[in-house]
């Protein structure tokens, strides 16, 4: 008789599932759920995002959020290169844009994670203040933090 090895799997840390325009990551470990993103796909021709071009497909990331106990642990970057890889599956590219609030979290503003991962605006001023920001780990002033809008500046131009 026989034997045939069985190969390990490797189970990764986290899963994504998505439902419509939302998806869900999860923990393999736990089970919790760590945070979320709604996305949709849109044609840019507003000039706030891409400048210079005109009628581009992107996704727009409509809310992310990554839960208390689950921040600073890469999960909302994870979210970042999911969406990118949605936005690429949709014919857009992996272009992807939002508008970056302090509502939600005040005093916490999305605007420096979305920097650090690769989204900027047209605005070079509110770029160096954001990276000032983020290089000095002080807070955003609030007058930058009311409706920035952001797209990821690499993508494919295929």
């Amino acid at each position: 008789m026989i034997i045939n090895s069985i190969k390990p799997h490797i189970i990764p840390d986290r899963l994504i599932y998505t439902s419509g325009d939302t998806s869900k990551i999860f923990s393999t470990k736990t089970g919790l759920q760590l945070g979320y993103i709604k996305t949709q796909k849109k044609l840019l021709t507003d000039k706030d995002f891409y400048p210079n071009h005109q009628g581009l497909d992107s996704l727009y990331i409509k809310y992310l959020e990554v839960f208390t106990f689950a921040r600073r642990q890469g999960v909302g970057s994870e979210l970042i290169k999911f969406a990118k890889h949605i936005s690429r599956k949709i014919g857009a590219q992996g272009r992807l844009h939002c508008i970056a609030w302090n509502f939600e979290h005040p005093g916490n503003p999305p605007h420096k994670f979305y920097r650090a991962n690769g989204f900027t605006t047209t605005n070079p001023k509110t770029n160096e203040a954001i990276d000032f920001a983020i290089k000095h780990d002080i807070p955003i002033h609030p007058r930058l933090t009311q409706g920035t809008p952001m797209y990821l500046k690499d993508f494919e131009t295929k």
